[in-house]
């Protein structure tokens, strides 16, 4: 038994994921840290965790194949929990939660990744006059879109508002929706009056 203990020590030690911090703010603060698994030419990247001004960790997201893969949670300034959901090669996808920043679910929904007809074109009728704007700005009539399904949002009291969409189709813009532009939704959406789409969206 005296024997298996070194060597029982260092395959822990070896195991062991080495974190390294890569960005600081002007305070001293750690901004963002990376997390790398291995060693050597086994080393891989695994995670990523970003953090406030005020040290309070902003978010925590998995990474495979170079790209996030996996689980993401984005928090409030104050520490709590504002999102949680997940990656597929960079681009979210399955179910997502938004909550209010006393850990009640303010939005949840599906999210799916996929190519359809660009969403303006579809309004222009005339074919002739969509294949002259295509040919203008030099797009497709195809782009990168994020299919929301079976939305739910709730007032801060919990009650779940009527008479909206439960389904939605967005451009991507050519951009990812990164952890940063969560943070930024988070606090959108606290500001959002849904109340204004009342009457005005069905489900």
């Amino acid at each position: 038994m005296k024997k298996l203990f070194p060597l029982l020590l260092i395959t822990i030690l070896f195991s062991q994921n080495k974190e390294v911090i890569v960005d600081r703010y002007k305070n001293g603060v750690k901004k963002s840290i990376i997390i790398y698994k291995g060693e050597g030419s086994n080393e891989k990247l695994i995670g990523k965790l970003g953090f406030y001004k005020n040290g309070k960790l902003q978010f925590s997201s998995d990474w495979n194949d170079g790209k996030r893969n996996g689980n993401v949670i984005v928090n409030y300034e104050n520490g709590e929990l504002g999102f949680k959901g997940k990656y597929l090669n960079d681009r979210l996808d399955g179910n997502m939660v938004y909550y209010y920043t006393d850990s009640k679910i303010h939005l949840e929904c599906k999210i799916q990744f996929t190519k359809e007809k660009t969403i303006w074109l579809n309004e222009i009728e005339d074919e002739e006059e969509r294949n002259e704007m295509m040919e203008m700005l030099g797009i497709t009539d195809s782009s990168n879109v994020y299919l929301m399904s079976d939305i739910k949002i709730y007032d801060e009291n919990g009650k779940r508002y009527e008479n909206l969409l439960e389904n939605e189709m967005f451009d991507e813009l050519d951009e990812f929706i990164y952890e940063n532009q969560i943070v930024d939704v988070l606090y959108t959406l606290r500001k959002f009056d849904y109340k204004f789409f009342k009457g005005g969206l069905n489900k």
